[in-house]
């Protein structure tokens, strides 16, 4: 507070006066100056995260210290930021010197739209958006004055793609390519390095450097064997490092490990070096089946397989196969049927029992078995098993087939349909119903058709000599 006094003569009372002014306390305004970087939380965990990077659905709390804050955002669609509709949580103000002091916490959801998402937080603003005068320095988008700041929802200045996604073991080239999100923000890329996990660090695989000789610098010499690397560093613009494994050199699981890109360069926005590095990523694969084994026939509640193909009506079988289903473990295989008034394979109604799956390399393994109890409408009946199928029976990737017939016995006799197992040790390879001499056959009843034709004439010339 403040007063004003004085003394001094009175020309009309010929006396001296002394008065003074009632105090006065002088106002002020002071605008903020500081505020700090936002710091990246995912949801729900403990500490901060430096990733700039992360998947669609990902919850990120995002915390700024400052005074009396606001947060906005602009899209890559956007030409200006707009103030969030998320309400912040505040902390206490806290009083040091002229300036109070708060931080300010919102929770955004990321989705689609945010493939480069700038979030602001700022201090002593007005009406407009990002009229504030202060904003936090940001290494993402800053001036000479440090005034502007900004967080990336998705990539920094560089990026790791794998190509295609998910990869078809067998049937895809393994590319991930390191390149280059914002060339404007730097004037010059000096380094770009590709980076493989092994145990808990991550090795140098590949980089390209400028100014050497030969700018791909290899580091894993082994991959180098059976793997090629192309890049460019000449300009921002177009500065990208790509590995690529051809789809018969690729080696599964040991290339299907965390891969993360390196960058280093000049920031024209900062006028200063920066390095720079994407979060780690996983390559995903799809490995199919390839390969699985003839069913094997018993008679229920026996102890052993049996070689016959050809029963009694009524007789209950089980069948079992066992085969690998792939790179997921939940995969199982299939059983389908087709007796000989049938055009084609469906489905079989029984709950098949799978065995766990245990894995090899890439692939898992694992058994199936179902109970089938025979009929009269399986003369001949053609049964299927596969793993890797898209949708039909017999469209797997993996299939064997076995081939069942019945007796049915007539007063004294016994007749039987023709059994001919023409299972093909072939993947994927469907008998047909002419056996041929190539055909790979398991085993066969004791009583062949031959034999039973042959018994029919036999019978036919006794009865003629005795009418004769």
């Amino acid at each position: 507070m403040y007063m004003c006094k004085f003394s001094g003569y009175n020309s009309y009372s010929e006396k001296s006066v002394t008065q003074e002014t009632s105090p006065i306390t002088i106002s002020y305004i002071v605008k903020p100056a500081v505020i700090e970087v936002p710091r990246v939380k995912i949801l729900n965990e403990l500490y901060d995260t430096p990733n700039r990077q992360f998947p669609i659905g990902t919850a990120i709390t995002l915390t700024c210290r400052g005074q009396t804050i606001r947060w906005c955002a602009k899209r890559v669609s956007e030409f200006s930021f707009t103030g969030l509709p998320q309400t912040p949580i505040h902390s206490e103000a806290s009083l040091s010197g002229c300036q109070y002091t708060r931080s300010s916490t919102i929770t955004y959801n990321l989705t689609d739209v945010d493939t480069f998402t700038q979030l602001l937080c700022e201090s002593g603003y007005s009406v407009t958006e990002g009229s504030s005068t202060t904003r936090a320095p940001s290494t993402d988008d800053a001036s000479e004055n440090n005034d502007t700041l900004t967080t990336d929802a998705s990539a920094q200045n560089i990026q790791i793609q794998p190509l295609p996604p998910t990869v078809n073991y067998g049937e895809n080239d393994l590319v991930i390519v390191c390149s280059i999100t914002n060339p404007s923000q730097l004037a010059a890329v000096y380094f770009i390095e590709l980076q493989r996990n092994s145990s808990t660090l991550f090795d140098g695989v590949v980089s390209v450097v400028t100014g050497q000789t030969s700018p791909i610098q290899w580091k894993d010499f082994a991959l180098r064997n059976r793997a090629s690397a192309t890049a460019s560093i000449d300009s921002p613009s177009s500065a990208q490092l790509r590995l690529t494994i051809d789809k018969a050199n690729v080696q599964c699981p040991s290339d299907f490990k965390m891969y993360k890109c390196r960058m280093s360069g000049f920031s024209s926005i900062a006028s200063e070096s920066v390095s720079q590095e994407t979060s780690p990523i996983i390559i995903s694969y799809i490995v199919k089946p390839a390969v699985i084994e003839v069913p094997r026939v018993k008679i229920l509640n026996e102890l052993y397989v049996t070689p016959d193909r050809q029963f009694p009506v009524g007789t209950a079988i089980t069948l079992t196969c066992r085969g690998q289903v792939g790179s997921d473990k939940s995969n199982t295989i299939r059983w389908c049927a087709q007796k000989t008034n049938e055009m084609m394979f469906t489905g079989l109604p029984q709950t098949p029992i799978h065995s766990e799956a245990s894995l090899s390399g890439c692939q898992y393994t694992r058994s199936s078995t179902i109970t089938y109890n025979l009929t009269s409408q399986d003369t001949f009946t053609k049964f299927l098993c596969e793993s890797g199928d898209t949708g039909l029976c017999g469209t797997g990737t993996a299939i064997q087939y076995v081939n069942i017939s019945t007796t049915v016995t007539e007063g004294s006799s016994t007749t039987s349909a023709p059994s001919t197992d023409e299972e093909s040790s072939t993947i994927n390879s469907p008998t047909t119903n002419d056996t041929s001499e190539n055909n790979d056959t398991l085993t066969t009843d004791g009583t062949s058709a031959s034999g039973t034709i042959a018994g029919g004439a036999t019978v036919l010339v006794l009865l003629i000599l005795l009418v004769v």
